[in-house]
């Protein structure tokens, strides 16, 4: 069992500064909310898409809602991003909160019968597992334009 010191030390979540990030990992989820509103929220498409249904001509390309699943990834990238800038100690010990995290995932996973069980990275399960390790890859591979993919349109399915 871990000791009180030893939590607190890999508790990326303890100090000053990842009180400041949290407020911008929580800013990140009203911001993704205001441009990624729940299905039909753009009235233009909507009514495009209620008069489509109606007459059923002139088909457009449905586009289909993104899952919450990806605002957690945006908040996430949000506060990453901004402690990257303003809170070194916080970017720190995050990743090696991340580091351990993800090497116990490993673990996990390894053992898990995906016939069975969900992967450790379904969503639903641990949004922020999902979150962490989605934005760190999308956050090394585009450092600077990763806004840019998670928020462009939903992709379109048919």
């Amino acid at each position: 069992m871990l000791s009180h010191e030893e939590i607190l030390d890999t508790d990326p979540y303890s100090t000053r500064e990842s009180y400041l990030a949290t407020i911008i990992h929580e800013f990140g989820h009203i911001y993704w909310h205001q441009k990624k509103l729940s299905w039909f929220s753009d009235k233009k498409k909507s009514l495009e898409y209620l008069s489509t249904a109606l007459s059923l001509k002139n088909l457009p390309e449905i586009e289909l809602p993104v899952s919450s699943a990806i605002g957690e990834v945006y908040a996430f990238c949000r506060e990453y991003y901004a402690s990257q800038i303003f809170w070194s100690k916080h970017k720190k010990n995050l990743d090696k909160f991340i580091a351990t995290r993800i090497k116990t995932l490993i673990k996990v996973e390894k053992n898990t019968d995906l016939n069975r069980q969900d992967s450790v990275l379904e969503p639903s399960t641990n949004p922020h597992d999902f979150s962490f390790v989605v934005g760190k890859i999308l956050m090394t591979k585009h450092p600077t334009n990763w806004p840019d993919f998670l928020l462009a349109p939903p992709r379109t399915f048919f």
